[in-house]
C-alpha cells in the first residue's frame, strides 16, 4: 500500500482538520482483536482448510497405482511438517510483522524497502519533502542508513521492482484456480454415491461461482460474519471425522517424526521429490493469508492461526491435542492404510455413510468460503498496485469505516468470475486443474522469503546474520517446492504462468508510461508567477460600486496594445498578461474550478491559456485528498488560501475520508465560495458563481517523440494508450454539463 504521507501543501492545511486522521492505522482493542479474529477465520483459512480435499490425490495421482504403506508415513510426514514451517513459523510469527501500516502483501513489503533504503516510488524519490505519518508494526522510523547496494545500483532496483509485480500477478493468477479447484473438487463428491449425477458437477459449480462473486459487493467484514461459523464448524467435522478414522489405525500418529519423511526421498528419489508438487497443496492460501492481512490485524491472523492449529486443550486422547487439519491428513493416512484403493477420493471415501451427504454439502460450502481469502486477496493487491502508480485506475468501493483494507473492486470481480467460469469449463475436472494449482503459490512463496530478508535487514535493521539465516532456513525450502512445480507447466502449470506473465506486463507497461508521465510533469513544473505577469497600471481606479457589474474602461498597456477591460467590480482590476508571448489574458464573468495534484499550476492550464488567453474572474486551483479516516466533518472540507500576486486566484484543498464520495456539485462550490468571500470579500465569488461555473478537468495524451524507435512507439502509442483509454477516471462527481476536459499530447 502507498505510505501515507503529507506533501507540502498538506501540511498547509493539516491544520484545518479537527479529527486526527494523520494516525494511520489506529491501535485497536481486544474487543476488535478478537471480532476480527472471529472474522478471519471465515476469510483466510477456508483455503488452507480445504486442502484435505485434494492434496492426497496431488501426492499420488495414479490411483492405478495404490501407495504402499511406507509411502503414505512419508507422504503424511511431509504434510504435517509443510504446515509447521510454512504457515505457522514462517508466515504467522516472522512475515506477518513486516507489515506497511497494517498492509500485507508483496507490495507492501516493497513498500517498506523503497521507503528505508530512498529508492523511487511513483517515480518520486521520497525525500525531505514528506513527512511519514505512521509505520509499519515492526517498522522504525525512517533513518536511512548509509548508502547500500540497493540505493547504489538502479538495475537492483528495477530488478525487485519486477520481482515484487511478478510475485503480486502469481498471487492474483492463483486467484483463478483455487475457486475453481476447490468448488469442483467439493461438488465431485456428489459422483461418489450418484455416478448419474456427473453431468450436473460443471453447471452447478458455474452457478456457485455467479453467487459467490456477486455477494462480494457486501464487503469483506459482511461476508466473514456468515463464513466464520461455516468454516469453524467445517473444521471441527475434520477434527471428528479425522479422530473417527485415526481410532481405526493408531499407529498412523508415528508420521509426525519427520524421519518418515527423509526415508520417504531416501526410497523414492526424483520420484519423492516430484510428489513435492502434491504436498504444496497443503500449504496453498499462506500467501493469500499476508495479502489479506489490511482486511483484518497482524495480532487477529495470530490469533485465529494459532487457535485453529492447536485448536484444544482438552487431553481426552493423545490425538486430541492435534490441530483439525493434521488430524484429518491423519485420519486420511490411515484409512490409506488400511484400504489403499481408497486413494481415488481419500477424503469422501472416508467419511462414514451416515454423516456422508450433511458433510458433502458442508464441504461444497466450505469450499465457496475458501476461494474468498484468494478474492479478498486480490481486491487488496490491486488497491496497493493502484496506489504505488502500477496498475490502471479502477474503481474501489470502501466497505468497512473501521478497517480501511476492506475493499470491493466492482470490474475486478466481474473480470474474476469470467475467467474462473472459463477455467472450470475448460479444465473439466478438478484431477486436471490439481496439476497447474500450486505453482504460483511457491514461486510467490520464494520471492516473499526474499523481500522479509531484505526488510530485515534494511527495515528493521537486524544483524546480516539473521536474513541470511532465514534465506538458507525458509529459502531453501520454498526453492525446492518452486523447482519441483515448475516440472508441471507442461501439465497444466503454463495456464497460471501465462496468465501471471500477462498481468506482469500490464503492470510494467503501466508503471513505465506513469513514471514517464511524472518526469514530463516534474520538468514542466509552472509557477502562476511564471505563467502570467501583472502589468496593471498604477492610477488604474478602485471601482466601489458593487452593482456597477459591466464598464467599459479603455486601458493603454505601454502604447502598445489596447484591451477593453469589462465588468471590474467592486475591487482595483488586474490586467493580466503572458510572459511568453506578450498576450493580454481576458477575464471573464464567472467560477472555475481547476483540478491538479500539487500547488504547481497543472501544465493543461498553460496550455489552456497559451491557446485561449482568458480566465474566469475568481479561479481555483482545486487538490483533492482522500485521508485515512471514514468521513470528514463539512466544517473541515476545505482550506483555502489566496495566491496573494493575483487577485481572484485562489488554492483550495478539498478532504473527503476513505467511505466519501468525492462529490463537488452545489454544495461543494457554496462552501468554497463563501470560504473565499470571508477573505477577500471584494472579489464577490459568490455573484461570479452566479454567473457560471465551470469545471476544468486535465488529461494528458503521452506519444512517442521523434526518433524513438518502433518498440517505444509501440508501447507508448497502442498498449500504454489503451490502458489509459481504459483506465477509470477520479469517480469524482462533478457535473457533467458544466465540465470542459483540457487534453494536451506530450512528447516523451
Amino acid at each position: 500500500m502507498k505510505p501515507a504521507i503529507v506533501d507540502k501543501i498538506d501540511l498547509e492545511a493539516k491544520n484545518a482538520l479537527h479529527q486526527p486522521f494523520y494516525e494511520g492505522k489506529q491501535a485497536v482493542g481486544w474487543a476488535t482483536t478478537l471480532s476480527l479474529a472471529f472474522q478471519s477465520i471465515g476469510v483466510i483459512y477456508g483455503d488452507i482448510g480445504t486442502s484435505p480435499l485434494y492434496v492426497f490425490m496431488g501426492i499420488f495421482p495414479d490411483s492405478d497405482n495404490p501407495p504402499s504403506r511406507e509411502d503414505v508415513y512419508g507422504a503424511l510426514s511431509l504434510i504435517i511438517w509443510s504446515l509447521t514451517i510454512i504457515p505457522l513459523l514462517k508466515y504467522v510469527f516472522i512475515v506477518l510483522r513486516a507489515d506497511d501500516n497494517g498492509e500485507g502483501g508483496s507490495f507492501a513489503l516493497y513498500s517498506l524497502i523503497s521507503r528505508n533504503c530512498d529508492i523511487p516510488i511513483c517515480g518520486t524519490r521520497q525525500g525531505d519533502n514528506v513527512t511519514l505519518t505512521s509505520y509499519g508494526t515492526a517498522e522504525i522510523p525512517h533513518t536511512p542508513m548509509d548508502s547500500n547496494l540497493i540505493q547504489r545500483n538502479p538495475l537492483v532496483q528495477r530488478m525487485l521492482l519486477v520481482l515484487v509485480l511478478f510475485g503480486t500477478s502469481l498471487v492474483m493468477s492463483d486467484g483463478l484456480l483455487t475457486p475453481a479447484v476447490s468448488v469442483l473438487s467439493a461438488v465431485e463428491g456428489i459422483t461418489v454415491p450418484a455416478p448419474q449425477l456427473a453431468r450436473y458437477v460443471i453447471p452447478a459449480t458455474c452457478a456457485i461461482m455467479v453467487v459467490l462473486f456477486a455477494g462480494q459487493k457486501l464487503g469483506t467484514g459482511k461476508v466473514a460474519v456468515v463464513f466464520a461459523p461455516v468454516i469453524g464448524l467445517w473444521l471441527m467435522v475434520l477434527f471428528v471425522v479425522g479422530m473417527m478414522n485415526v481410532a481405526q489405525y493408531p499407529g498412523i500418529m508415528k508420521a509426525c517424526s519427520p524421519l518418515y519423511a527423509v526415508q520417504y526421498f531416501l526410497r523414492n528419489g526424483k520420484n519423492g521429490i516430484s510428489s513435492l508438487g502434491g504436498v504444496i497443496l497443503s500449504v496453498t492460501g499462506v500467501e493469500a493469508m499476508f495479502a489479506d492481512l489490511g482486511h483484518f490485524s497482524r495480532r487477529s491472523i495470530q490469533l485465529s492461526f494459532i487457535f485453529m492449529h492447536r485448536p484444544s486443550g482438552i487431553n481426552l486422547t493423545p490425538t486430541s491435542r492435534t490441530s483439525s487439519l493434521i488430524l484429518a491428513y491423519c485420519g486420511q493416512g490411515a484409512r490409506l492404510i488400511l484400504d489403499p484403493t481408497l486413494i481415488k477420493s481419500p477424503f469422501f471415501l472416508t467419511i462414514p455413510g451416515t454423516i456422508y451427504w450433511p458433510v458433502l454439502v458442508l464441504a461444497t460450502v466450505a469450499t465457496i468460503i475458501a476461494s474468498q481469502a484468494m478474492i479478498s486477496a486480490t481486491f487488496s493487491l490491486i488497491s496497493q498496485s493502484m496506489a504505488l502508480g502500477c496498475f490502471p485506475t479502477v474503481r474501489v468501493v470502501h466497505t468497512s469505516r473501521s478497517v480501511r483494507g476492506q475493499v470491493y473492486i466492482p470490474v475486478v470481480n466481474w473480470i474474476l468470475l469470467a475467467a474462473v467460469i472459463l477455467v472450470v469449463v475448460v479444465f473439466r475436472n478438478s484431477t486436471n486443474l490439481t496439476p497447474a494449482y500450486g505453482l504460483c503459490v511457491a514461486m510467490v512463496m520464494f520471492i516473499t522469503t526474499i523481500f522479509v530478508a531484505i526488510v530485515m535487514r534494511y527495515v528493521w535493521r537486524w544483524n546480516l546474520l539473521v536474513p541470511i539465516m532465514f534465506s538458507c532456513t525458509f529459502g531453501l525450502v520454498d526453492a525446492v517446492f518452486a523447482i519441483v512445480t515448475l516440472r508441471k507447466v507442461d501439465s497444466g502449470g503454463w495456464f497460471p504462468l501465462m496468465v501471471a506473465v500477462g498481468i506482469c506486463g500490464m503492470q510494467l507497461v503501466w508503471k513505465w508510461g506513469t513514471d514517464l508521465k511524472y518526469k514530463s510533469e516534474l520538468g514542466s513544473k509552472i509557477k502562476l508567477e511564471d505563467l502570467l505577469l501583472d502589468i496593471t497600471p498604477p492610477g488604474m481606479p478602485i471601482i466601489n460600486n458593487p452593482s456597477d457589474i459591466l464598464v467599459s474602461k479603455e486601458v493603454k498597456y505601454d502604447d502598445l496594445h489596447t484591451e477593453t477591460a469589462l465588468r471590474y467590480r467592486n475591487f482595483r482590476p488586474q490586467i493580466l498578461q503572458l510572459r511568453d508571448t506578450n498576450r493580454i489574458v481576458s477575464r471573464l464573468p464567472g467560477l472555475a474550478l481547476f483540478y491538479n495534484n500539487d500547488r504547481d499550476v497543472p501544465k493543461t492550464f498553460a496550455h489552456f491559456l497559451y491557446h485561449y488567453p482568458a480566465v474566469q474572474d475568481v479561479v481555483v486551483f482545486v487538490t483533492v485528498r482522500v485521508v485515512a479516516q471514514p468521513y470528514v466533518d463539512e466544517e473541515d472540507r476545505v482550506r483555502v488560501t489566496p495566491i496573494r500576486e493575483f487577485d481572484g486566484f485562489y488554492r483550495c484543498v478539498a478532504w473527503y475520508g476513505y467511505m466519501e464520495t468525492v462529490e463537488q456539485g452545489p454544495q461543494f462550490v457554496d462552501r468554497v465560495t463563501g470560504v473565499i468571500d470571508q477573505i477577500t470579500p471584494r472579489v464577490g465569488a459568490n455573484r461570479a458563481k452566479e454567473a457560471v461555473t465551470t469545471y476544468l478537468l486535465g488529461k494528458e495524451m503521452l506519444f512517442a517523440k521523434n526518433g524513438s524507435g518502433w518498440l517505444r512507439t509501440l508501447m507508448l502509442e497502442s498498449f500504454y494508450a489503451f490502458l489509459e483509454n481504459n483506465a477509470a477516471t477520479a469517480g469524482w462527481l462533478v457535473p457533467r454539463n458544466e465540465t470542459i476536459v483540457v487534453g494536451m499530447n506530450v512528447a516523451v
